[in-house]
């Protein structure tokens, strides 16, 4: 069984996701009106770091966050305040049909049972003329690692979020789950990968935590040991790739 990380660990983890993600948050939620009165909701929001993000971008808008971990809700109600907190489930929405202006998600259809239904919900709970978003899905099976020794080990960490639950297909599976629903004017894509000089431009901060956490019962540490100063070493040569291929879509309801 896989350790739980500490909700400040994770914190740290969602914030900085949400950070690789921002400049295309930014560009989709353009379509939304800036309302005073506009209701935003997060499904799945976790520790609240796109809640946050939400709430500076919309300081007028109303922004609701839920989730249905008990202590990512507690975290998130008291580090980010501007936002209003419930603990509910994405597949059963505690809101009223047509009520809200957005439904968001973030890194979460692929930890949901019946993603479709979730979606359906946040349909549902949207008003028409409003607009349902999927920010970021990750593919983690076309996950792309260079130089090749790293392959392995990006299998092996594809192997345990299977393990633990996810639906590691999910990010080419989102065009379809966006056309099942009733929304128009949908656009689905993929983010593109960039890479620059040095470690510090390149290296998810938290990458390794994350891998050691997946897969400290599967692979002995010596090799793991082995493997991140190969995979740091890589960073800083320049040569390192690491390409997870994440989804995003975006719709209006009819």
């Amino acid at each position: 069984m896989v350790r739980p990380d500490p909700i400040d660990r994770r914190h740290l983890r969602f914030t900085e996701q949400a950070a690789w993600t921002s400049a295309l948050r930014r560009r989709l939620l353009v379509r939304i009106p800036d309302e005073g009165a506009a209701l935003l909701l997060e499904v799945g929001a976790g520790t609240g770091a796109i809640a946050s993000d939400l709430a500076a971008q919309r300081p007028t808008a109303r922004v609701l966050a839920l989730d249905i971990d008990r202590a990512a809700c507690r975290f998130g109600a008291e580090h980010v305040a501007r936002a209003a907190w419930q603990c509910g489930d994405a597949h059963a929405l505690p809101f009223r049909s047509s009520s809200l202006d957005a439904a968001l998600f973030h890194f979460v259809l692929l930890w949901l049972d019946d993603p479709a239904q979730a979606l359906s919900e946040a349909v549902r709970v949207t008003r028409s003329g409003g607009w349902v978003a999927a920010l970021a899905e990750p593919d983690h099976a076309a996950r792309l690692d260079f130089p090749d020794v790293l392959a392995r080990l990006g299998e092996r960490q594809t192997e345990a979020l299977a393990l633990e639950g996810a639906d590691v297909r999910m990010g080419r599976k989102l065009r379809a789950l966006f056309a099942a629903v009733d929304l128009e004017d949908v656009e689905c894509g993929v983010l593109g990968g960039e890479w620059h000089s040095g470690a510090e431009a390149g290296e998810p901060s938290f990458e390794w935590e994350t891998l050691r956490r997946d897969l400290e019962l599967t692979v002995p540490a010596a090799d793991l040991d082995a493997l991140e100063a190969f995979d740091r070493e890589s960073w800083n040569r320049g040569e390192r790739v690491l390409f997870v291929p994440t989804f995003f879509a975006i719709g209006k309801v009819r």
